[in-house]
């Protein structure tokens, strides 16, 4: 069966990259838990209570108390150079062991660790903390590149089925319920020419590593 290329199909094929990216990020690693009471909770909250009194260290435990705010979570940042991405974490600690807060501390303001106050155990942290977004934004990448792509050849033809002659690979990614529709009615395709899906370029080794890579990590391969 002959079927129209529509912005629907177009949209149908992007929700398919969205959802095999999501699945992909699900399967892969996480940013690591800080649970308290263990080393790097520990180093981190030095650093934090550190940086946050640096200007007067002397007189953190000298405040009279009504000057002072107590908190249990607390949104931070720290990098290792210049030149390395930032960790953003929300650094949580339990109930009965309140951050102490220098007065007029803003709440909104994200504490970025000062470079001095970071501690090997807290570097080794921020590199494994590094990676995992990396990883991820690569993944995310990926899949945006793909999407992108896919778009455009889709909408430089008129037919799913042409697109699907030109390039196979895109079977991978189309929702089965137009496949089906497809295979309802075999119609041969004019012969062409120059078509103007030539002017979509599209990565079609990329695309069919992720879906491959899906595929095999869906399967639990």
């Amino acid at each position: 069966m002959y079927v129209r290329r529509t912005e629907t199909i177009v949209d149908a094929v992007s929700e398919q990259v969205d959802a095999m990216c999501t699945a992909e990020l699900a399967r892969g690693p996480v940013k690591e838990v800080l649970y308290v009471n263990t080393p790097k909770h520990d180093a981190l909250r030095e650093a934090i209570e550190k940086t946050l009194w640096h200007e007067a260290p002397d007189i953190k435990d000298k405040m009279p108390e009504a000057w002072l705010a107590y908190r249990n979570s607390i949104n931070i940042k720290v990098r290792l150079t210049p030149e390395t991405g930032w960790v953003h974490e929300s650094f949580l600690v339990s109930t009965d062991a309140k951050l102490k807060l220098p007065p007029l501390f803003d709440r909104w303001v994200v504490t970025e660790i000062r470079p001095e106050y970071v501690t090997p155990i807290v570097e080794t942290w921020v590199k494994e903390q590094l990676a995992v977004e990396t990883q991820r934004l690569e993944t995310h990448n990926t899949f945006a590149l793909i999407k992108t792509q896919l778009e455009g050849f889709l909408r430089s033809h008129s037919s799913l089925n042409t697109a699907l002659k030109e390039m196979p690979e895109l079977k991978m990614y189309t929702p089965q319920e137009y496949l089906d529709k497809i295979a309802e009615k075999v119609v041969r395709a004019p012969k062409r020419g120059t078509s103007e899906a030539e002017k979509a370029y599209v990565d079609v080794d990329a695309i069919t590593r992720a879906a491959v890579a899906h595929r095999i990590t869906s399967a639990g391969g």
